[in-house]
């Protein structure tokens, strides 16, 4: 198990610019984001990249434009379009492809799942001679699905391939809404199939992060990171714990929680200084989340 981050965080750069940031926070493995997913796709397969940047070890998909993977319609248009994608992990390295069903939720499970496996099935085996695993993110309430540890199964069952498993998204299984359906809950029911982990902060002493409807950075909140780290651990998960993070809304939430939890009397640490004027307040942040999930991945108690 060990610290990566997204590349969304600088989705306003090129690749070659974020992956240049990256190098100075810490982080030696990132998540290449779905908008430098579609740069190096409209690419060809191609990127400049920097001499001596982090690691490419996941990256982050969509299904074509208006064709989801619960479209019988998918399985005749996604080669062309994910080809180059999987040709540059190759050459970076990169075993893990992130990705969505896509679709929403208007049509219940039992109706798309016999499609979506059928669909996952064939991009699995087409992502196969690249050496890429295809790692199926769970979604949230009305995003579509699937959205349950239950439903996963199902997913790894019609799939029934070694290279396919799951990604869980902590804050999608938090807004869920779903019975048994909670981050502990997925890390419980499918540590053998977890393939990639995104994490974001979930709880402040006295909101959620949910009630902003944004992803919060890791262990700026109360200690729930850490004993859902421990948990990855007991299931003996060796794969990124992935800070997912992103740009647009980055700076107004920490503004946010810095402001309630100030209102509330509480001492903020180390969020006022992240906030302070720096010159590149995504570099600090990451910096921040790295040495937190660093040394939380690490058995140490992070200084917050």
């Amino acid at each position: 198990m060990f610290p990566s981050a997204s590349t969304n965080i600088y989705a306003h750069l090129p690749l070659r610019e974020a992956l240049d940031h990256m190098a100075t926070t810490g982080f030696r493995h990132v998540e290449m984001g779905s908008p430098h997913f579609h740069e190096v796709r409209e690419k060809g397969g191609e990127a400049d990249l920097p001499k001596g940047h982090p690691s490419i070890v996941s990256i982050h998909g969509d299904p074509p434009p208006d064709m989801p993977l619960i479209a019988p319609e998918f399985a005749g248009c996604f080669e062309a379009f994910y080809k180059p994608v999987f040709a540059f992990a190759q050459k970076m390295g990169a075993e893990l492809f992130v990705l969505h069903l896509g679709g929403g939720a208007k049509r219940p499970w039992d109706q798309v799942r016999d499609v979506a496996a059928q669909n996952c099935r064939r991009l699995v085996d087409f992502a196969a001679p690249f050496g890429v695993k295809l790692a199926l993110e769970n979604e949230w309430h009305g995003g579509g699905f699937p959205r349950t540890p239950a439903q996963f199964h199902e997913m790894v069952r019609l799939v029934d391939r070694p290279n396919f498993g799951v990604t869980l998204d902590i804050k999608h299984s938090q807004t869920s809404r779903e019975p048994d359906s909670m981050p502990e809950d997925f890390i419980r029911s499918h540590g053998k199939n977890l393939l990639n982990c995104h994490f974001t902060e979930l709880e402040y002493p006295y909101f959620s992060i949910i009630e902003l409807g944004d992803w919060g950075i890791p262990g700026t909140g109360q200690d729930r990171l850490p004993r859902l780290i421990a948990s990855l651990k007991d299931c003996r998960y060796a794969g990124p714990v992935t800070a997912e993070l992103n740009q647009r809304y980055v700076r107004s939430v920490l503004e946010i929680v810095v402001k309630v939890l100030k209102s509330a009397g509480t001492n903020v640490g180390d969020m006022e200084k992240i906030l302070a004027g720096h010159p590149s307040l995504e570099d600090r942040i990451l910096t921040y989340t790295f040495s937190f999930l660093r040394d939380s991945i690490g058995g140490r108690s992070p200084v917050i």
